[in-house]
């Protein structure tokens, strides 16, 4: 029975320890920065200006922002479990459990030439984001899956490019982010892993 309640303690430690991300469908949760991320095929081929619309009470994207690029580039630091790096710089990944592939299928594969998402095929996630460049340009963050015939490496990048706030790209999104309301906290792990034990003890007693 101890070792039961240990384990129990140690699966609510390793969950808030460690990075998880929670595919919902219409948009992907983060629990270690509590955000949830809006599939970018939701908004591509979308303006910046048009989206800022849509976040108007009553729109499409009402309770969502967009993310800005430090948000970004923590965000895929905390699904391959490397260091956030400055936001202009390049980052590179390999083919491994933590690569950038699954990122790219959770957060939405905006290349519409490989519409059936083959995970051997280039893909990528194409983004705007809220930080500007100037003279009405807004950056764009990008995830860049290469096909595995190619040599390069995946990459990511919080300021891969950008686009006038009017204009649209039918491979781009754009990067929403919101404050998720289905993060357990650690003290709420621990109280489930108490609840839990509790309930074996009660039905060993009756038994």
């Amino acid at each position: 029975m101890k070792s039961l309640l240990a384990g129990i303690l140690l699966l609510g430690f390793v969950t808030s320890a460690n990075a998880v991300f929670i595919d919902n469908g219409r948009y992907t949760t983060d629990t270690t920065s509590g955000l949830d991320w809006l599939d970018l095929t939701e908004t591509m081929g979308m303006s910046y200006d048009t989206v800022v619309t849509e976040m108007a009470v009553g729109g499409a994207y009402e309770g969502w922002v967009y993310a800005t690029g430090v948000q970004f580039t923590q965000m895929v630091a905390n699904f391959t479990n490397t260091v956030a790096l400055a936001n202009d710089d390049l980052h590179y990944y390999g083919e491994g459990p933590d690569s950038i592939d699954q990122l790219v299928q959770l957060l939405g594969n905006t290349n519409t030439v490989n519409p059936t998402n083959i995970a051997t095929a280039l893909n990528h996630s194409y983004g705007l984001i809220q930080d500007e460049l100037g003279y009405s340009y807004i950056r764009m963050a990008v995830i860049e899956d290469k096909a595995e015939s190619e040599l390069q490496q995946d990459y990511s990048k919080a300021y891969g490019g950008a686009l006038r706030r009017g204009s649209s790209e039918h491979i781009v999104g754009s990067f929403l982010v919101k404050a998720s309301v289905s993060v357990p906290e650690a003290s709420s792990l621990l109280l489930l892993g108490f609840g839990l034990f509790g309930l074996i003890v009660g039905a060993r007693r009756q038994a």
